[in-house]
């Protein structure tokens, strides 16, 4: 039986890697860098996005595993005439295994640095061979959110969704001040007094959309190479989306359950806020 070692030393050229190497090495280096800074890191969300033209691959580190996830993009995040069969099978004869959530290919590596610089090289030979890029960009995230329990949240979402009840409505409203988001946001500042802006995703005529989650896995379902993120309690988040004269918020955008609030109804939370509070 052969090793999965000895697996992957046939399945890449060791020619073609040394001019690989050769062509990235800063990116290559930059890349090993920061996955050893993912491994040694013990913060929830961990990941290492490696961006080339329109495609990309996330090494992602998972909690009380001690194996890293890759995801490779296929589906939803890229134009579609990038997810061939020659792709799909160039995925699946390493072990790489289509998701429907994502549409993405993903699967799971060991914490073996010489098997990682062979995942590192793989992933440079596909963006370049399947997504035409001819430079790339890395990208490094890591943030310590507790994990939210979205159950209660998710289920009012789907209950609106289905009856459009006045009762529906107000109960998800309650929910919505009563309980902490993610929130996504710009780059960070380095001062620690300053908030980083919040991120406008689109814009409602000429006013900005926000974007706000209820677990993380729903933050990197919306964008898998790690869009930053504060986590905000309902009570101050809505007011301050007020003050910044967003023209929506939406809820959990990219997958399910998701949900849009209207300018008008952050009204409606900030007046029920102050009430609240009186």
């Amino acid at each position: 039986m052969k090793s999965r070692s000895h697996t992957s030393r046939t399945v890449f050229d060791n020619r073609w890697r040394m001019s690989l190497m050769d062509k990235y090495k800063e990116t290559f280096e930059t890349a090993r860098t920061h996955l050893a800074t993912l491994m040694a890191s013990s913060v929830r969300r961990r990941r290492v996005a490696i961006l080339g033209n329109d495609g990309y691959a996330v090494f992602f580190g998972q909690p009380g595993r001690d194996e890293i996830g890759v995801e490779i993009s296929a589906g939803r995040q890229v134009d579609r005439t990038r997810m061939t069969v020659e792709f799909a099978a160039h995925c699946e004869k390493i072990g790489f295994r289509r998701s429907r959530a994502s549409d993405n290919f993903s699967r799971t590596i060991g914490l073996n640095t010489s098997e990682l610089d062979t995942w590192l090289q793989w992933t440079l030979e596909t963006l370049e061979t399947f997504f035409d890029a001819e430079g790339f960009d890395i990208k490094l995230c890591l943030e310590d959110h507790p994990e939210l329990d979205a159950t209660e949240i998710h289920k009012a979402m789907e209950n609106l969704a289905k009856q459009r009840s006045w009762a529906a409505r107000t109960g998800l409203y309650m929910m919505l001040v009563k309980r902490p988001f993610l929130v996504a946001i710009d780059t960070p500042s380095m001062a620690p007094e300053e908030q980083a802006p919040i991120s406008s995703i689109d814009t409602l005529g000429d006013r900005p959309v926000a974007a706000i989650f209820t677990t993380l896995d729903a933050l990197d379902r919306f964008n898998p190479t790690g869009h930053s993120a504060m986590m905000m309690d309902g009570m101050a988040l809505f007011p301050l989306l007020l003050s910044l004269g967003v023209g929506g918020v939406r809820i959990n955008p990219g997958t399910s359950p998701r949900g849009e609030l209207y300018s008008n109804e952050v009204q409606i939370l900030v007046d029920g806020i102050k009430r609240l509070r009186h």
